[in-house]
This record gives C-alpha cells, structure tokens and sequence, in this order.
C-alpha cells in the first residue's frame, strides 16, 4: 500500500487495488469529529480520484473504541447570532457535499459508535456503509433542541424513507447496528470489527448499487401525499410538546414537508433552520445541561471519602434513610419544611437503637441548610462507644426495608 499523503489527523493511502483508504486519526482523542478531520482529507481524496490515481474511496476511523462523533457541542455556545450558525454548518455542508460528487465509488465502514455528523458521514457515500456488529448509531440533535445540519434531514430519507429517518430524527434515540441495517441506513454487517476492512475491499470491489428508499417510502415524500402525512407527524409531535416550547421537532417536519428531500434548496433550508434553532433559547439551555454533564463526568469517576449527607424530606422513606446511613456513621441533615415534619423522622430514628444514644440531634442554623426549606437539624456522627452499641443493635424493620429499597 503506498501512502499518498496524511496528517496529524487523518492518512490517505492506495492499494494495490486502486482503493484510497482515508482513515481518520486524531492522537490523544476516542473518537473522531468529522468536521475537524475530514475537510482536507475529502479534498485530497478529490484531487486524487480526479487525477485517476484511486478508482475507488473507503473513509474509516483508526480509533478502536469508538467510530465517528459528531461536531463539538461546545463551539455552539459560541454561535451568538443565526448568520455565525449559518456558516458553521454551511462549512460541514461542504464537506459531505465534497465526498458526495467524489468521481468514483465510496464506502463508509463504521465500528463503534457514530453520532451525529459522524452518522450523517455515512449518508453522501455513493455506494453505502458497512458497520461492526456493535456499531450503535444515534441523532441525539433534537436533545440539544436542533436538528441534523450536514444534510441529514434530506439524506437520510432519501436513503432509509421519511417514516424510520422521521422516527430516529424525532425522538434521537440510539439504534443498534442491526437495527440500522433493517431499515436502510446501513448495506451490510461483519461480526467484528478486525473483519470489517476485508469487508469494506470485497463490499467495493463488487460495487452493488446504491441504495434508496422502498417504493412506499418515496411515495409517502411525493408531493400530493406529503400534507396528509405532515399533519399526522405534527399531532405526533405536539402531543409530546408545544411548538413555542420545543421547536426543533417541528422544524424537522416542517423541512420535509416543504422540501420533500428533493433538490438543492433542502439543504440549505436545513441550514438555515438549524441556524436559527442554534439561537432559541430552548436549545441554548440544553447545550448548557450538555455541557454541565461532560463537565462532571470526571468527577463522578472519581472515589471520594464522603461523612455528610442531606436529606431535604422527612418522609418515612427520606427519614429512614437518614436514620440508616447515621446509624453508619454519617453525620447527617434532616430538612422539612417546618419541625412538625422533622420530630417523627427523629423519633423513629431514635427507636432504631435501643438505648438511643447512637444518635444525637442538634438544631442547625437556617444559614447552613440547604435553602428554601427549614428548620434543618443536624444528626451528629456517633461516638466510637455509641457506634460499637449501634453495631450490636439491630434497627427497626421499617429502617431495613428502606434501606434495602434505596
């Protein structure tokens, strides 16, 4: 194989076979973001199948445990104004628009997970997309309050059909390789992912026709039928959520319903969409929940040593828990809104010993509480010789069923 030309995140290299394998390969990362390296690399591997070098492309990841990811969630908190959307994913756009007219046959292969762009990356191919058995596939878009911007509204329902592309762009749930391969989205599965560039050869030197949506599906996007199915995917969609509320939903439909996934203007009425969602104030709060949790995940990984806890009700499952975990050794803080809800948490917490000295109550100051409810009363970490009674002492039935439950 003679390497034509690579970078830090992306190589080009021609078979024997004339087949140009553009892997994608950033270090440092688990998985690829296709804006980021797939610009140049489609461009070389244009240059190259227009020069004759290469008779046929295959795109694929190096990255072991994951395939392709979508774009960076978090340049979207830079997005202030719908024309800066615009241009963001007018550039994606171009990218998948580039490996689209590539002169010559092309295949996605695909293992591990691909979301976002990195599943609309499969979509412009010309001949289709292999995938590992534990490929898992997902357009979480409308979790963020938008839609797919890199011509995904349009793609895939010119590939897969408007009922199963509809389905997967409205609730952005995550499908399996099977899954995907039942409804179109994917031309043929491997059992492992050491088998999936064999595949890939064999897939494109036979070269099968490109895919397209059944009979059914593409008459469902004609241009009669098309009103009679908007309003049934409307009432879909407003049973789960308002329009003023929850946009991008809506403006999935509205897409197909105006374009039908037809011609050049789809594309760029899906830009200009998804433009404009960038700016909702919907989308801007998912994006900041997103981001919040990415943010956390480090810590969550992280073992910390923990001797408080707060419980913010005085329920008979919320106060029986406290009892438990201050039985343990924690020093722990009982919220309700007013004492008459706090003293039966106390009094039953108390039974759970039997002389009752394992525990100790304090009244806490509003201040240190957890706003908006008090009083808070703090139940104090017992002594070595309170915790060595509570040890031999069994607690109340009703303590071990709700611990046993939490």
């Amino acid at each position: 194989m003679n390497n034509n030309s690579s970078s830090a995140s992306w190589k080009a290299a021609t078979d024997a076979d004339g087949i140009l394998w553009l892997t994608l390969d950033k270090p440092g990362t688990s998985a690829e973001r296709p804006l980021e390296r797939c610009a140049r690399g489609t461009r070389h591997a244009a240059a190259t199948a227009a020069a004759g070098s290469a008779a046929r492309v295959v795109v694929i990841s190096a990255k072991k445990s994951g395939s392709i990811a979508g774009a960076d969630i978090k340049e979207f908190t830079g997005i202030t104004d719908a024309e800066s959307g615009y241009r963001l994913i007018h550039a994606g756009q171009q990218v998948l628009d580039r490996l689209e007219a590539l002169p010559c046959p092309t295949v996605a292969a695909i293992h591990g997970f691909a979301l976002g762009g990195g599943c609309e990356l499969r979509w412009p191919v010309v001949i289709g997309s292999l995938s590992a058995t534990n490929a898992c596939r997902w357009v979480p878009g409308v979790l963020l309050g938008i839609h797919p911007g890199f011509g995904g509204t349009v793609r895939s329902v010119r590939i897969a059909g408007v009922r199963p592309s509809m389905e997967l762009m409205l609730t952005g749930k995550s499908i399996r390789a099977e899954t995907a391969l039942r409804i179109g989205l994917i031309d043929k599965l491997v059992t492992d992912q050491e088998q999936l560039q064999a595949a890939a050869r064999d897939f494109i030197l036979r070269r099968p026709p490109p895919r397209k949506a059944p009979l059914g599906e593409r008459i469902l996007s004609s241009a009669l039928v098309r009103p009679f199915v908007r309003r049934a995917l409307t009432a879909q969609v407003a049973a789960k959520a308002r329009r003023e509320h929850y946009p991008a939903p809506y403006a999935i439909v509205d897409l197909w319903a105006r374009y039908g996934a037809h011609g050049a203007e789809a594309f760029e009425g899906e830009a200009r969409s998804i433009a404009q969602l960038f700016t909702t104030e919907t989308s801007r709060n998912l994006v900041r929940c997103f981001c919040c949790r990415i943010a956390s995940k480090p810590w969550e990984a992280r073992p910390r040593p923990t001797s408080n806890m707060c419980t913010s009700s005085c329920g008979v499952m919320g106060g029986d828990i406290a009892a438990w975990s201050a039985l343990r050794g924690f020093t722990v803080t009982l919220q309700d809104q007013t004492i008459e809800y706090v003293e039966p948490a106390l009094n039953r917490a108390k039974r759970c010993s039997k002389s009752g000295s394992a525990i100790r109550t304090k009244p806490r100051p509003h201040a240190t509480a957890c706003a908006p409810m008090s009083p808070a009363w703090a139940w104090r970490k017992p002594t070595s010789s309170s915790r060595r009674s509570s040890r031999t002492s069994r607690p109340s039935r009703s303590c071990m069923r709700a611990s046993s439950r939490a």
